[in-house]
């Protein structure tokens, strides 16, 4: 890893004509993911409400700073099948410190991913902490989202396994409560582990 060991949450929003691309994209996609495993915090698809379908894409990078990161996504065989309308990189520190090689999904749960964003940003420096959750939540992520000199806090992230949306978006509307944000946007998304870092999940 580069001694550079920051971390950057990389969203990708697919494309009108992403999926119809997809298919021939992905065997170079999965091969690249695991190549990169030991970069990959965590790796998989955005889903649309029904979770049956791909929307984009999320993956939290190490190392390398911003520039690894953009470095990173620009190899990606989505990337250059021309599958991604938007890429949005942010700088991400977590406060959980799990990965995905090392987790199994619980059956009959649902996976999110739910971040909180601001415009006007506050002055950081303490560690990210996380939000209690109740017991049918487990938390596999979660974190501050910073400015890129790491000064500034503009949001938070959290991947967390639970019952239903309303159980994640809880974890959200506790954060943004324990910042005192009052101008936050928040977005939940269902979510699920890519299958080139959980081999075997089969999903």
């Amino acid at each position: 890893m580069s001694a550079d060991a920051r971390t950057y949450l990389v969203l990708c929003t697919y494309g009108r004509d992403a999926l119809s691309l997809r298919d021939a994209a992905m065997e170079e996609h999965l091969s690249y993911l695991r190549g990169n495993r030991d970069r990959l915090r965590f790796a998989g698809p955005l889903l649309d409400n029904d979770a049956r379908s791909a929307s984009g894409s999320l993956a939290i990078v190490e190392g390398g700073g911003r520039a690894g990161a953009e470095d990173y996504i620009a190899r990606e065989a989505f990337c250059r099948a021309g599958m991604f309308d938007s890429i949005e990189i942010v700088r991400f520190e977590s406060a959980v410190g799990l990965r995905q090689v090392d987790l199994e999904p619980a059956g009959g749960r649902q996976l999110y991913v739910c971040r909180w964003l601001t415009e006007t940003g506050q002055a950081y420096g303490r560690p990210p902490t996380i939000p209690e959750a109740d017991a049918s939540t487990r938390m596999l992520e979660g974190g501050a989202l910073l400015s890129d000199d790491g000064a500034q806090l503009i949001g938070g992230l959290f991947i967390v396994e639970t019952i239903d949306r309303g159980h994640a978006e809880a974890v959200l509307a506790s954060d943004v409560e324990r910042w005192g944000v009052g101008d936050a946007r928040t977005l939940t998304s269902r979510w699920r582990f890519g299958q080139a870092l959980s081999e075997g999940d089969g999903r």
